[in-house]
């Protein structure tokens, strides 16, 4: 049987309270770990508390430690062979869902993650006969383009079996998926069974959401003859690194052009493509700055290797010091292509009011003309965006001020508030 540790800092005034609701969030992320979901959980955390809801996060022992006004109950978990770092499938048999049950009793369970973390929030949901919300995080189609086919025929055919796991645990029907859609039609095979399986597990559970408009649009035409309900909510910046770029002072020079980017150093995120761009713009006076670290370094060095003006700084967990490298930056380059969801790197760019230059189409959160540039995905043409930026401090300006300006849009407190709308609604809708 899982052991299960649980830890509170709750207060007793929260405690006190008599209209909150008391939510289960689910990750099968190491927490709090660099990963974009961990760091949105973190947010809504700490929003959800100061609004008076009972939290109590349920996610991996490994590598766990306290962060944020919650209950946690940690758990054993596994690392397949072969994944991120920050990546396990937790413990999520039905031993493991009573033994929760035991000790706790929830208003709605809302699972962040698609594996381990979806399952047991399953079979709690049908246990304590509660709703369940799941957050869809991670565009997996997006990822076909960068694995073998054997490891991608096995990592479809599993997400399949979740997906069809689900239907068993809550006693469901599973629904006509297709592929005739005009947004699917155009997809590679294994892509569509990506969004396949993710409109199963949309049916499997009470409601759905996701950060950008995008996913849902892919999620609803896999299942056309469904009609889910869903919201699409976007993350928030993190409220303590926005208060700290506010405070921090550094000595910048302001003849040079300095670009920067944070994230997992991996074949998705095309860093590789974002260094090649850099080295061909030559832009006169400019360093491009890359935060992070992944199974892609090697290659990242090696391309980087002879060039002075490209500092690879590994990963870096200091907020003070995350704080401090963008204030000191000009540009933040994102190069991933038809893979992110909503990148929350670039809630870190808007913290910063820094103009953003991208190439991904489908992005629809935090980037539009106001505050960025959108150029094709090819070296080339991002390399001819680093020119244009760098060659135009009018333009710099502008979008600046259009990051500065948006920000308060996609604040940590907005999305926590949009989360507990969502949940008060579909705990509504349960209700004879």
């Amino acid at each position: 049987m899982a052991v299960i540790k649980s830890y509170s800092k709750q207060t007793s005034k929260d405690k006190n309270k008599d209209k909150n609701l008391n939510i289960a969030l689910v990750l099968d992320d190491i927490y709090p770990s660099s990963s974009g979901v961990s760091r949105s959980i973190q947010s809504q955390i700490h929003e959800l508390a100061k609004i008076g809801q009972t939290v109590t996060l349920i996610a991996p022992e490994k590598g766990f430690s306290v962060s944020g006004n919650a209950k946690y109950i940690t758990l054993k978990s596994i690392q397949p062979p072969g994944s991120l770092k920050h990546t396990t499938i937790l413990s999520h048999s039905q031993k493991t869902a009573k033994n929760i049950c035991k000790h706790h009793r929830f208003d709605i369970i809302h699972s962040q993650t698609d594996t381990g973390a979806l399952i047991l929030a399953a079979r709690i949901a049908k246990l304590q006969n509660i709703p369940h919300v799941h957050t869809f995080h991670t565009n997996m189609a997006g990822s076909i383009d960068y694995y073998s086919l054997p490891t991608l025929i096995f990592a479809t055919s599993s997400y399949r079996y979740v997906a069809l796991l689900l239907h068993r645990i809550r006693k469901r029907k599973t629904i006509p998926i297709k592929a005739q859609h005009a947004l699917l039609k155009r997809l590679p095979k294994l892509s569509k069974s990506y969004w396949q399986s993710q409109a199963l597990m949309g049916n499997a559970v009470d409601a759905i959401a996701a950060p950008s408009k995008y996913m849902l649009e892919y999620i609803q035409a896999a299942a056309p003859n469904k009609e889910f309900y869903k919201r699409n909510i976007p993350n928030g910046y993190n409220e303590n690194l926005y208060n700290l770029i506010r405070q921090t002072k550094v000595d910048k020079n302001p003849e040079i052009t300095r670009f920067i980017s944070i994230g997992r150093i991996s074949d998705e995120k095309r860093i590789d493509v974002m260094v090649d761009a850099f080295i061909k713009a030559n832009i006169p006076n400019s360093e491009l700055v890359i935060i992070g670290d992944g199974k892609q370094m090697p290659v990242i060095k090696g391309k980087a290797a002879g060039a002075p003006n490209i500092k690879l700084l590994g990963q870096i967990h200091s907020l003070e010091e995350i704080a401090k490298q963008l204030k000191l930056s000009d540009i933040f380059v994102l190069s991933s292509y038809h893979f992110d969801n909503q990148p929350m790197v670039i809630l870190e760019a808007l913290a910063a009011g820094l103009p953003i230059l991208y190439c991904d189409d489908q992005l629809d959160v935090g980037v539009d003309e106001t505050n960025s540039l959108m150029t094709p995905p090819s070296a080339d043409a991002i390399s001819e965006g680093m020119k244009k930026l760098a060659n135009d401090k009018e333009l710099q300006e502008k979008l600046s001020r259009g990051s500065t300006k948006k920000c308060p849009e996609l604040s940590s407190r907005i999305m926590a508030e949009k989360y507990l709308q969502l949940y008060k609604d579909v705990i509504g809708r349960q209700k004879p």
